[in-house]
C-alpha cells in the first residue's frame, strides 16, 4: 500500500467521521 492510497483511506475515515458527527448533532 502506498502513501498516497493510504492518504486517501485517512481522508475517507475522517470524511466519514464528519458526516457521522454532523449528522448525530441535527438528529
Amino acid at each position: 500500500m502506498d502513501q498516497s492510497a493510504s492518504l486517501n483511506s485517512s481522508f475517507l475515515s475522517y470524511l466519514c467521521l464528519l458526516f457521522f458527527s454532523s449528522s448525530r448533532v441535527y438528529l
